[in-house]
């Protein structure tokens, strides 16, 4: 099993939603497939945030190989607290080609009530990993899903100096209902330089979390993982853009020290 699919069966488990596949029929009958999951809401005003996780029932369209659309209902709240629904129409998601596609964007710059306008994102039809944004009234809105990073290249390094890269690894952010602390899953975990992959999934959670109007600061002295000391970190240090579109951090394994970088999609 790949590293896709190995994380996208976790998010499976953690969104509680259907794996989304692109529909293979030249004609144009419709494939719909629809998920709930857990959003995270930053809205953002000169150097003001204000956090808020809701919920989001997303719905996708497999109309063709070259046209697929997305209907999403979420809720926010907006700068002063006060709580809203987001209800989009049915936005295109159009391809070039026939080949499959795994990261589709939308977007919508009508208004779409309550103040709401401008809508643009993405989504990953492989693993459900969704982020937008949108203007409400002077203020702008951050919506993503849990924070999948699939796109990393890790520095193991050992202290003798010897080092190694890798890509197998990704990592996956779950943010607390208040935004104050998270659980990290890292997949395919390589404590050091001279080992394989140790787990294919570790678990850390109560990882400390600072929202700014930079993005995320998820960091801990100590990281102590379900799945026994062997695992435990200490200096994690980890920061996600104001975009949640990359993330870079370090940390320290029992044998090593780990520096990695990497994109949402």
């Amino acid at each position: 099993m790949n590293i896709t699919k190995k994380l996208m069966t976790l998010l499976l488990a953690v969104l509680v939603m259907s794996l989304l596949t692109a529909c293979s029929k030249d004609d144009e009958s419709e494939n719909k497939q629809k998920f709930t999951t857990a959003i995270n809401n930053r809205a953002c005003k000169d150097g003001e945030v204000v956090f808020s996780q809701g919920t989001a029932e997303v719905e996708i369209n497999f109309k063709s190989n070259t046209m697929r659309t997305i209907k999403i209902t979420s809720t926010y709240k907006d700068i002063d607290g006060q709580s809203h629904t987001l209800t989009t129409p049915e936005l295109e998601m159009p391809s070039s080609s026939g080949a499959p596609v795994s990261v589709c964007s939308f977007s919508m710059t009508d208004n779409l009530g309550n103040g709401a306008r401008n809508l643009s994102g993405s989504i990953n039809l492989q693993n459900g990993i969704m982020r937008y944004t949108f203007q409400q009234d002077d203020y702008t809105m951050l919506c993503t899903t849990h924070l999948l990073f699939d796109n990393v290249v890790t520095s193991i390094i050992d202290p003798m100096g010897a080092s190694i890269n890798t890509n197998m690894s990704s990592y996956l952010f779950m943010l607390g209902s208040n935004a104050r602390t998270c659980v990290m899953q890292i997949s395919n975990f390589i404590p050091g330089v001279n080992g394989g992959v140790q787990a294919e999934v570790v678990e850390y959670k109560g990882l400390n979390v600072t929202i700014t109007d930079q993005g995320y600061l998820i960091k801990a002295d100590e990281a102590k993982a379900t799945q026994g000391s062997y695992y435990d970190l200490t200096d994690v240090d980890i920061a996600v853009d104001r975009d949640c579109s990359h993330f870079s951090g370090s940390f320290n394994t029992k044998v090593s020290r780990h520096e990695f970088s990497g994109d949402l999609f």
